[in-house]
């Protein structure tokens, strides 16, 4: 087995999760690799009763926002985080599970 990407999703007890990572190695972009991971968070979200999802994206990351947009993520805001001495813009993410 080779490494192709990885998804990190965490909850917490008040039952919201948080896809901190969702990311696909480049030579194996395009292949719907970076939706499966999407859907598998959603499930494993459902599973362990999470009520909402939240992730963040670079509006810069087309690919990474129309990913997440048709598995039902809404956009909520955008925010900017410091990182190095250099503001980055990010996109919040939210998928309600009710």
């Amino acid at each position: 087995g080779k490494l192709l990407g990885y998804s990190l999703l965490y909850a917490n007890e008040y039952h919201v999760a948080f896809i901190e990572k969702c990311f696909v190695l480049p030579e194996f972009r395009g292949k719907g690799l970076q939706t499966k991971m999407i859907l598998d968070n959603i499930y494993m979200a459902r599973f362990h009763h999470v009520l909402t999802i939240f992730s963040m994206c670079s509006p810069d990351n087309k690919v990474s926002l129309f990913n997440f947009m048709q598995n039902e993520f809404k956009e909520m805001s955008c925010i900017y985080i410091e990182s190095n001495g250099e503001r980055h813009r990010r996109v919040i993410l939210e998928r309600r599970l009710l």
